[in-house]
């Protein structure tokens, strides 16, 4: 059987996921991972669910917010409120 260039990058993605859990013991965001490999979140989360399924890792998921001004929110933190 042949390998196609998908199959081939995924298992280049597991490669880099279980060297970075080898080298610093865990993996404190996917969000790295993706960083620097390029693939895309869902390719990423692909990769680790199928090592969660081969029980080679634990995965604990960790939700985050955060929160941004608008575009007029961050004028009238700059120049105040037409109240002010």
């Amino acid at each position: 059987m042949v390998e196609t260039n998908n199959e081939m990058q995924q298992e280049q993605l597991v490669a880099t996921i279980l060297k970075n859990i080898a080298k610093d013991g865990c993996i404190e965001n996917s969000a790295s991972i993706t960083a620097e490999t390029g693939a895309s979140a869902p390719t990423v989360y692909a990769a680790l669910a199928s090592l969660v399924a081969e029980k080679f890792i634990v995965l604990t998921n960790i939700e985050s917010k955060s929160i941004e001004l608008s575009a007029e929110g961050a004028g009238y933190a700059e120049k105040g409120t037409a109240e002010k």
